[in-house]
């Protein structure tokens, strides 16, 4: 079978086993993100020793579907299996060539709607309201988990206000402290299907 014209890649399973003298992940590199899929684009030695390549997209993390996934969500997934766990179990497909075809730094890209106002609290911060459509195109900005960056949306073309919007955890908690403080009744933000 075929995807646009290509083999479909086959899928594999890869173990990695945690090494006592390999504790670090730092030359473990993933980019894409919902939308996108989630490639491996940089690997340490021991890793690449257990199996996985650079240009695999991954499908399931530790028996989670991780197909439709955020950066963050596969970030945490990989990082805390093996700071806390001894092994790692990846269902991938090796494709090169989607990994090509994302742009260099490429995270998320998908779209929420606003359930809730919030003012910018901090520079940079972008100020959202109800019924806003955001195009999301990282959850982990600057590495950072409390926050997103995102553009506002106006029909289906992209504004030129752009900035950061707190993530879905955060939102959900500034919701919870305004609805405990009676300041506000609003909900937090759900996706736009």
């Amino acid at each position: 079978s075929s995807t646009n014209g290509r083999p479909t890649p086959l899928r594999r399973e890869v173990i990695v086993h945690r090494r006592a003298e390999e504790s670090t992940l730092e030359e473990l590199e993933i980019c894409g993100g919902r939308g996108n899929g989630v490639y491996i684009s940089m690997l340490p030695l021991w890793m690449k020793e257990e199996g996985l390549a650079v240009g695999d997209r991954m499908v399931y993390i530790s028996g989670d579907d991780v197909q439709d996934a955020t950066y963050e969500s596969c970030h945490f997934l990989i990082h805390c299996s093996l700071v806390y766990g001894s092994s790692l179990a990846f269902i991938v497909e090796h494709d090169p060539a989607g990994l090509q075809k994302l742009p260099k730094g490429t995270r998320d890209n998908f779209f929420v709607r606003c359930e809730f106002n919030y003012v910018n609290i901090d520079s940079g911060e972008l100020e959202i309201s109800r019924g806003d459509v955001l195009n999301v195109l990282d959850t982990m900005h600057e590495d950072r988990t409390d926050s997103w960056f995102a553009f506002k949306m106006k029909g289906s073309q992209r504004t030129s206000m752009a900035g950061v919007v707190p993530s879905k955890n955060r939102a959900s908690s500034l919701v919870i402290r305004r609805r405990s403080s009676q300041v506000s009744r609003d909900v937090d933000m759900d996706e736009v299907v």
